[in-house]
């Protein structure tokens, strides 16, 4: 069962312009190289609203302070920045490490990062994973888990 789901920010909230879900509608940086998924954002905002699962962020940047963003972050449960924590995503104590901090068990929490070695640590810690390659993707996985 899933009790936490833990999202990565960069190629799956903020996509540059050349991915596969960049659509025009999606809203864009202040610089225009990239653009915020925000149907992706929408979908786990309705699960941890009506699923009552926790969404947070793990990720080496710091999105939350990025104010043309913040109010599209304003929902997610806690950002968690590797770099300020002293954590490497590519290591498996990170997500043991997090896990901890987070109060969860690993079997439990759902990790959706687009990097496989990041995928690759958070299985080992224990972690239910899936690969980011695009959203429809994404979706198709994530529902059996959520069922």
């Amino acid at each position: 069962m899933i009790r936490i789901i833990v999202l990565d920010f960069f190629n799956v909230i903020l996509l540059p312009q050349h991915m596969p879900d960049v659509e025009e509608s999606l809203l864009s940086d202040p610089t225009g190289l990239c653009r915020v998924n925000t149907e992706l954002l929408e979908k786990f905002r309705k699960i941890q609203e009506e699923k009552n699962i926790p969404v947070c962020i793990f990720t080496a940047s710091s999105p939350q302070e990025y104010g043309w963003l913040a109010q599209e972050l304003d929902w997610v449960k806690n950002i968690y920045t590797s770099t300020k924590m002293g954590l490497s995503k590519g290591d498996v104590d990170s997500y043991t490490e997090l896990a901890e901090h987070m109060g969860a068990i690993q079997t439990e929490i759902l990790f959706i990062d687009d990097n496989l070695s990041n995928i690759s640590a958070a299985k080992k810690a224990g972690w239910q994973t899936i690969q980011y390659k695009n959203k429809n993707d994404l979706f198709m996985r994530l529902e059996p888990l959520l069922s």
